[in-house]
């Protein structure tokens, strides 16, 4: 994974295919399992009915679904949070994660995607904007859906369709 993201850093694109958004998340939660349990934190999968195939590139998808479920992880300030992977299938598909965490205030929204700001130590302000950039090179996006200081945070991945692609 960290291979493919920084060659694709260095401006060389990665390669696109038909991907099975359910599986590239099950690939990537046992990446975060002992992270989850440092937090105190459960992970789950929303129920949903079928995903359509997405064009997109496995590695860099992979990578981002890890750094959004990291950022979810790290922003409990006690056991008991709760990380909720969801769906959503429309025009596009969307891939939402959503947690109970910390929140944030509403000015801190408009620059969540800039590079090298982050609101928590240790952070280094790169994961959203890399994500998002990276996405945007093939049709994706990374957006915020909602957050709320003490209520938590829902982040969406948007990718479009695979020609004819059905999970």
């Amino acid at each position: 994974i960290t291979e493919q993201f920084l060659r694709f850093a260095r401006g060389i694109p990665p390669s696109t295919e038909p991907v099975d958004l359910p599986a590239v998340v099950d690939s990537v939660l046992p990446l975060v399992k002992l992270a989850a349990r440092e937090a105190g934190a459960t992970i789950e999968k929303a129920d949903h009915g079928p995903v359509p195939l997405v064009t997109a590139n496995t590695e860099v998808v992979q990578h981002v679904v890890l750094n959004l479920l990291m950022n979810a992880l790290q922003s409990f300030d006690a056991p008991g949070g709760r990380v909720t992977i969801g769906f959503r299938n429309g025009a596009d598909v969307g891939l939402q994660v959503r947690d109970t965490g910390r929140g944030m205030p509403e000015p801190a929204h408009r620059h969540l995607f800039e590079p090298f700001r982050t609101g928590r130590a240790g952070g280094t302000g790169i994961g959203l904007f890399l994500s998002r950039r990276f996405m945007r090179r093939f049709g994706g996006d990374v957006a915020l859906v909602d957050s709320e200081p003490s209520r938590g945070s829902c982040f969406e991945v948007v990718f479009r369709r695979a020609p004819g692609g059905t999970a």
